[in-house]
C-alpha cells in the first residue's frame, strides 16, 4: 500500500500496536466498533501494512476494511470448533443460519436467534473470502484421517496419510464414540452421569477407564504414530495462518479436544508466542487458554469424571510441577491450550449472579500472593476485582509480574460484549503478559479506545540520537565532517574481517550502494538506514539527492511509487525521513542505496522490532 496517499501525521505521534504476541479474549467475540478497529489494526500493522497515522487515528471499521481490502483478501484464517462436536448438528445449523450480515439489527449472527460463529464475523465485518478460513474439528484429526466434512462443524479432509492402518481408523473412532454417548446421556433430562472409569452406563468403556482417558490414550499413540502426518498438517494450518480463532460451546468438551491433542496445542503456543499468528478465543475457547476453567455452570455432576482426561496426558513441555500438584487449581480443570503464563481463570457471560464466588477466589489469589512476596495489593484493587474485567486485569497484571510460585489464580470476569488484548514480551529470559480491556467506543464515530493503551515497546528496543556511537550501528555511517582524507584508509579494516560476523550478509558486502569500508560494524539495525547526526542546513541537498538514488532504486526494482512530499521533504528532519525509512523497508528485499535519515541535535528516535513469518520488522518513531 505504498502509493497511497498518506496525509500529515502529527509529530512524534506514538506507535500503539503490539509488536509481540498477542490473544483476543471475548466472551461473544468482536461486537463492537472499537474491538473490531483495533483487531483490524493489529493485523494488518503485523503484516507490515499499516500507516502510521492509521494506528492512532479515529476511524471507522468500513474505512479500515475499505482501504485494506487487497490485505485482507490475503489473510489466512484457521478456525477450531471442537466445542460444538458433541452437540446435534441441526442445532449448530440453526444458530447460524440467517440472511442478514453479522451484527445487524441487533443480532449477534446473520438473523434472529442465531449466534456469533467467526467465520461469518470475519467474512461480514473484515472482508476474509470465505475459502480463505479453514473449519476443522481436532476430534476427527484432519492430519490423519480422511473425513467428508459435518455441516455447521467441519470442512472435508483428505490427507491420504500413506500406511494408515485402518485399525488404527477404527478403534479411535470407537473411543470417541464412548464421548459421544457420554454426553448424549448426561444432556438427558435428569442427567445420566455415565462415560466415568468403572461404570456401567452409556460411554463406560470396558476397559475399566474414563471414557476421557480411554479417547486421550488411543489420540496420543495415533499422534505419536504419525508423528510426520501431524507436522506437516501443523506447519501448514498453524504456522501459515495469519489468524487463529476458537468457536465458543461446551468447554468441558472443548478441553478434552486439547488434552487429547497436546501435540497440536503444544504447535499453537510455539506458534502465537513466536509472533506467526494472532489468536482469539470465544468464550469456552477463551476458558482453555487459561490456568483454570472451572467456574462455569456447565460443569455439573459427572462431566469432569467422564470427560476430564489424567494429568499424564497432558505435555510437560507445556505443564510444569507447579501446574500440576493441584494446588489453587486442581489438575482435571486446567486449561489444556495453555496460551496464558499468568495465573488466569475467567468466567464468561458474567453476570452479578458470580460475584461473590469471584470475590471470594480473589481474596485468596491476594493472601497467598502477599504471604510469598510481601508486596501489599492495594484493597480497593482487590475488592473491586469482581465489578467487571478492567480492574480484574489490573490486578492480575500486578500479581502476574512479581509472583513465582503463584497457585491461586485470579478470575477475570468478562461480561458479554467485552474483549481483553494480552500481549507478551520476554526480558531476560522471563515471559511477562499485559492484559487490557478494549472499551466500547461509538458505533458511529467509530472511536478505537485501548484502557491502559500499550504504548510501551514489548520489543527489542534501539535509540538513536546526536550521538556519533549511534552512527556505528546503521548501514552506513559515511556522511559526516569527521571523515577527513586519510581516515578510511588508516582505520577502516579490511571486508575479509567482517567475512566473519554472521550479522553481515553477502548483499552488504558487495559495495553496491554502500562502500564496505563505511559499513556500520555494529549492525543493531537490518534496514537499509544512514544517520546524519547534529544536522543542520549545510547537510540538506546531499541527503535529499541520496534519498533521491534511494527512491529510484527501490520503485524500480517493487514497482511501488513512493509518495513524492515524503521524499520530497525527507531530508527537513528525522520526522519525515522515518516515515520514508519504514516505508521502504516493509517492502524492500535487497535495497543497496541506504536513506538518510537527518538526526538534529536533541532529537531521539526509538527503533521497535518483531518478528513475523521469519523475518525481522523493525518500526522508526521519533520520541517527542
Amino acid at each position: 500500500n505504498c502509493n497511497c496517499k498518506v496525509s500529515p501525521t502529527p509529530l512524534g505521534a506514538m506507535y500503539p500496536m503490539p509488536p509481540g504476541p498477542t490473544v483476543y479474549l471475548t466472551s461473544t467475540g468482536f461486537v463492537t466498533e472499537s474491538q473490531w478497529v483495533r483487531f483490524i489494526q493489529v493485523v494488518l500493522h503485523r503484516r507490515g501494512v499499516l500507516e502510521v497515522e492509521d494506528s492512532f487515528a479515529h476511524l471507522t471499521r468500513e474505512r479500515l476494511v475499505q482501504k485494506y481490502a487487497a490485505e485482507i483478501k490475503q489473510l489466512k484464517v484457521l478456525y477450531i470448533n471442537d466445542a460444538s462436536y458433541h452437540r446435534p448438528t441441526d442445532m449448530m445449523v440453526k444458530g447460524r443460519s440467517g440472511t442478514g450480515k453479522v451484527g445487524q439489527d441487533g443480532h449477534l449472527g446473520r438473523g434472529p436467534g442465531t449466534w456469533l460463529f467467526w467465520d461469518q464475523a470475519l467474512e461480514d465485518l473484515m472482508g476474509v473470502p470465505p475459502e480463505n478460513i479453514k473449519m476443522v474439528q481436532l476430534f476427527e484429526k484432519p492430519w490423519l484421517f480422511n473425513r467428508p466434512g459435518r455441516k455447521a462443524n467441519y470442512e472435508a479432509s483428505s490427507p491420504n496419510v500413506k500406511g494408515l492402518d485402518p485399525a488404527d481408523q477404527e478403534a479411535y473412532y470407537k473411543a470417541l464414540m464412548l464421548t459421544q454417548d457420554a454426553y448424549d446421556a448426561l444432556k438427558e433430562d435428569p442427567p445420566k452421569v455415565g462415560g466415568e472409569a468403572g461404570g456401567s452406563l452409556p460411554g463406560c468403556p470396558s476397559s475399566g477407564k474414563s471414557c476421557a482417558d480411554e479417547l486421550a490414550e488411543i489420540s496420543q499413540l495415533l499422534n505419536d504414530k504419525y508423528q510426520e502426518a501431524l507436522d506437516t498438517w501443523c506447519t501448514e494450518n498453524i504456522d501459515a495462518s495469519d489468524i487463529i480463532v476458537g468457536q465458543g460451546g461446551e468447554v468441558v468438551m472443548l478441553n478434552l479436544a486439547w488434552q487429547c491433542n497436546q501435540s497440536v496445542a503444544s504447535r499453537l503456543v510455539a506458534a502465537v508466542r513466536a509472533n506467526k499468528t494472532v489468536y482469539a478465543g470465544l468464550s469456552a475457547s477463551t476458558m482453555v487458554c487459561a490456568k483454570s476453567m472451572e467456574m462455569t455452570g456447565e460443569i455439573q455432576p459427572g462431566w469432569i469424571e467422564a470427560f476430564a482426561a489424567d494429568s499424564k496426558y497432558l505435555s510437560s513441555k507445556q505443564f510444569d510441577v507447579n501446574d500440576l500438584d493441584g494446588d489453587g487449581v486442581k489438575a482435571n480443570v486446567l486449561g489444556a491450550l495453555p496460551l496464558l503464563e499468568s495465573p488466569i481463570a475467567m468466567r464468561p457471560h458474567y453476570s452479578e449472579h458470580w460475584e461473590a464466588q469471584v470475590l471470594a477466589k480473589n481474596v485468596l489469589a491476594e493472601k497467598e500472593f502477599e504471604k510469598e512476596t510481601g508486596i501489599q495489593i492495594p484493597d480497593d484493587l482487590v475488592r473491586d476485582s469482581n465489578h467487571g474485567c478492567e480492574v480484574a486485569c489490573r490486578l492480575l497484571s500486578l500479581i502476574s509480574k512479581a509472583a513465582k510460585d503463584q497457585d491461586r489464580p485470579v478470575f477475570v470476569p468478562i461480561r458479554n460484549g467485552k474483549c481483553i488484548e494480552v500481549t507478551t514480551h520476554y526480558q531476560a529470559n522471563k515471559l511477562y503478559e499485559n492484559y487490557r480491556a478494549i472499551v466500547e467506543g461509538s458505533t458511529k464515530g467509530g472511536k478505537s479506545k485501548i484502557r491502559h493503551a500499550c504504548i510501551i515497546p514489548p520489543g527489542s528496543v534501539v535509540l538513536a540520537t546526536s550521538d556519533t556511537g549511534r552512527w556505528s550501528a546503521a548501514k552506513s555511517m559515511e556522511m559526516t565532517g569527521e571523515i577527513q582524507p586519510g581516515w578510511i584508509e588508516a582505520f577502516s579494516a579490511h571486508k575479509e574481517s567482517l567475512h566473519r560476523s554472521s550479522h553481515l550478509n553477502h548483499k552488504d558486502l558487495d559495495g553496491d550502494g554502500i562502500h564496505v569500508s563505511v559499513l556500520g560494524a555494529l549492525p543493531l539495525l537490518r534496514s537499509p538506514i544512514a544517520m546524519r547526526p547534529h544536522y543542520t542546513e549545510a547537510w540538506a541537498q546531499q541527503v535529499l539527492e541520496k534519498n533521491l538514488i534511494a527512491e529510484q532504486e527501490f520503485e524500480k526494482e517493487t514497482g511501488i511509487e513512493i509518495p513524492d512530499h515524503i521524499v520530497r521533504d525527507s531530508h527537513h528532519g528525522c520526522e519525515m525521513g522515518c516515515r520514508l525509512l519504514s516505508l521502504m523497508s516493509k517492502a524492500s528485499k535487497e535495497q543497496d542505496h541506504p536513506i538518510f535519515v537527518p538526526i538534529r541535535n536533541g532529537k531521539c528516535i526509538e527503533v521497535t522490532k518483531h518478528h513475523l513469518g521469519g523475518l525481522v520488522y523493525e518500526n522508526f518513531h521519533v520520541v517527542p
